[in-house]
């Protein structure tokens, strides 16, 4: 930075640094000056949000996600675009958080359709899909989350209450067994498998 002052990019990676030692404020000082220097920095943009959301502060950390989205639509890469991805899959957190279930939904499927292997992306969906009382919708994609990680020890609970609701009791404590398993210290599984 003290050699490219007004390199964006820099900027964005100092700015990085900074969060990662904990240096909040002056990392987000350094995104700021990043999109002041261009005002189409996605991950400068990314960063504040995932700043902002880890403070709990959702209304400028969905602005910062938006942005992020509103410059990657229409792009030539944007199928493939990681920062996009992770815009859209962080949107689909906070739509969660406040019980926004079809806005969750959308946006999880959003991030799916860059980024097709990744568990947890399926697994919010599914709980997504719970909230929107779609548990057939939110067993697929609890299967899809277990394939590509069998260690995933809330997709297997989620799957396993699902199952039990239905009263497929076998096929329940099958899944709630792996959760405990998988995560011994968790008390639901444990209780649900009793």
């Amino acid at each position: 930075v003290k050699k490219s002052p007004n390199s964006a990019a820099a900027r964005v990676r100092l700015g990085e640094a900074l969060a990662a030692a904990g240096s909040l404020d002056a990392a987000t000082e350094q995104f700021s000056t990043a999109i002041r220097l261009d005002k189409n920095h996605t991950g400068a943009y990314l960063d504040l949000g995932i700043l902002a959301m880890q403070d709990k502060n959702y209304v400028p950390a969905e602005k910062y996600f938006d942005k992020v989205v509103e410059l990657t639509q229409g792009t030539q890469f944007e199928a493939m675009n990681a920062r996009r991805e992770q815009a859209l899959f962080h949107l689909g957190e906070i739509a969660l958080d406040q019980k926004r279930f079809d806005d969750a939904t959308g946006y999880f499927k959003g991030a799916l359709r860059i980024r097709k292997d990744a568990s947890d992306t399926y697994y919010l969906l599914a709980v997504s899909l719970r909230g929107m009382d779609e548990d057939a919708a939110a067993l697929k994609q609890l299967e899809a989350a277990i394939a590509f990680d069998p260690n995933y020890p809330e997709a297997h609970y989620l799957w396993g209450v699902i199952l039990l609701e239905q009263g497929d009791r076998i096929n329940a404590a099958t899944h709630l067994r792996k959760s405990v398993d998988l995560a011994p210290e968790q008390k639901q599984p444990a209780e649900a498998l009793k």
